[in-house]
């Protein structure tokens, strides 16, 4: 519908995560952390730390978590980096509009509840008016970029649906909350499918362990 060819930049993307990086031997870590409290130096195997860990977040003793961290790199909308960034316990790096210029056009990420297409198959009422109304402001943005040239003068018509990326860093106690609060009902649609991206790449490398009894949402 974006009428885009295949070497093109896309005008419509989806939200995305991508692992960076992570603690080496995080329960190792974590388990180091909370048995100095005891005194405790018998060395531990990683099977023995998982346990441990467990143990700890069983007992509702989280704070030895904050000696793991998590950091991912997200691709997503500045109204929901908007939301992201209140988690203050936390680091990131955002890609900033004040100096990136969108000479080429802006993308913009789709809501995860605005569908291109009905279930009929019918085109989505919704999403015509909302692509109409970022292209209005992508227009805004490129005319003002050309009379100014200057992207921080320009952005201020950017809408929220703008593409961004933003690096995001977390302790691992931190990155709980963030999940129980951002995979919850009550939730935004868009955050909340972030949050199970984050959760998603979490559990696929390896940091599973720190996610017992989160009593997260099917």
């Amino acid at each position: 519908m974006n009428g885009n060819s295949s070497t093109e930049m896309p005008e419509i993307v989806e939200h995305a995560v991508e692992f960076v990086e992570c603690t080496p031997m995080a329960s190792l870590q974590v388990a180091m952390a909370a048995r100095t409290c005891y005194r405790s130096e018998k060395p531990m195997k990683i099977s023995e730390a998982d346990d441990f860990v467990k143990m700890l977040i069983h007992k509702g003793h989280e704070s030895p978590l904050e000696f793991a961290h998590i950091t991912l790199r997200i691709t997503t909308s500045r109204d929901i980096t908007h939301e992201l960034v209140r988690h203050r316990l936390a680091s990131y790096a955002q890609e900033s509009t004040r100096y990136v210029r969108y000479k080429q056009g802006v993308q913009k990420v789709r809501p995860v509840e605005i569908k291109e297409y009905l279930d009929d198959g019918t085109p989505n009422p919704a999403y015509i008016v909302w692509l109409d109304g970022c292209r209005a402001a992508e227009k805004a943005y490129i005319e003002l970029l050309r009379i100014t040239h200057r992207p921080e003068l320009a952005r201020t018509v950017l809408p929220g649906s703008t593409r961004t990326t933003i690096m995001m860093q977390m302790n691992m106690r931190e990155f709980r909350h963030f999940l129980r609060l951002r995979m919850a009902p009550a939730a935004h649609p868009d955050m909340r499918y972030v949050a199970s991206l984050c959760h998603a790449e979490a559990v696929q490398h390896g940091l599973g362990i720190f996610l017992e009894d989160l009593q997260l949402p099917q």
